[in-house]
């Protein structure tokens, strides 16, 4: 068993050891994630979603 019951728990303590937030930590996990392809980057298609960017009709 883990000494941290979650993910976050084990950041919280770990960034106070290293003296960086939380936030930035949790940063660089999540890019270290993307970047092994342990997980989906969804940043830019949920910015794009949420500002209906639609695509651009083609001149004739």
């Amino acid at each position: 068993m883990s000494e941290h019951p979650s993910d976050w728990t084990a950041m919280v303590s770990i960034a106070g050891k290293i003296g960086f937030s939380t936030h930035t930590l949790n940063e660089w996990v999540n890019k270290a994630e993307v970047e092994t392809g342990k997980r989906a980057d969804t940043r830019y298609r949920v910015r794009f979603a949420k500002v209906n960017i639609q695509p651009v009709p083609s001149a004739m």
